[in-house]
């Protein structure tokens, strides 16, 4: 009777802190739940509300402040694949190492050194994995390097393609079912572009949005431990002294 008691003051201790948690990031949660959307504004219609707005052309992208232009990928970008594969990963190297995931592996060499988009060019990761990175790195054969931004700054762009790729791949995969990304699809991905002055304001009010991506994740994470934590103390697997 002692040892439950012992039992269930420790799990009400615990189960109470994590419950404050929880509380305290579901309350940033819903404060931010809009994140998403407050970014693919920012990157499609800007950050000023009364800004006055042109059809863009597209139909996913529907209107756009109407000082700002659309363009092709190919007109202001190069695009490359790697040449290593996935088995040429190296745990604990010195180099990131990109593949078709979002995880990043490690690796010994590199193949560029700059600033650069990266996206999965098959699999699971068509339209769903966007890296940016400005360093030293190598990557897949499958995965797309985008560099030589003319006339957009990389940051913009990659939470552009982040945020609005899929939507492209959608609208193909409407005819055909898309799960490999071929290199005139992302050439001919649209993109409207602001005023470079804008861009700038635009990515720094971005970054200010993105410190709080993380929140759901978190909640998630302590609602699975809470319940794990549980698990294993009434199971025996952790011991209450």
């Amino acid at each position: 009777m002692e040892h439950q008691t012992k039992i269930a003051n420790y799990l009400d201790q615990k189960t109470t802190e994590i419950d404050q948690l929880i509380n305290q990031k579901e309350r940033l949660l819903t404060l931010y739940e809009e994140e998403t959307a407050i970014i693919n504004q920012a990157v499609t219609k800007g950050i000023n509300p009364n800004v006055k707005l042109k059809d863009s052309g597209v139909d996913w992208l529907g209107e756009i402040p109407e000082h700002w232009e659309v363009k092709k990928m190919r007109y202001f970008t190069k695009i490359k694949t790697g040449s290593k594969d996935t088995e040429n990963r190296e745990n604990y190297a010195e180099y990131p190492f990109y593949v078709r995931s979002q995880t990043i592996e490690r690796i010994s060499t590199y193949s560029f050194d700059g600033e650069a988009m990266l996206t999965a060019g098959d699999g699971l990761g068509v339209g769903k994995v966007f890296h940016y990175v400005n360093g030293k790195f190598d990557y897949h054969q499958r995965v797309y390097k985008v560099i030589d931004f003319t006339g957009i700054e990389g940051k913009l762009l990659f939470y552009y393609m982040k945020l609005n790729f899929h939507k492209e791949v959608m609208r193909i995969s409407a005819k055909s079912t898309v799960d490999s990304l071929r290199l005139p699809m992302l050439q001919n991905f649209p993109v409207c572009i602001p005023p470079k002055q804008e861009q700038t304001k635009i990515i720094k009010y971005i970054e200010t949005e993105t410190t709080k991506i993380n929140t759901k994740k978190s909640i998630t994470l302590l609602k699975e431990y809470k319940t794990a934590l549980i698990s294993e103390v009434v199971t025996g697997k952790i011991k209450v002294n």
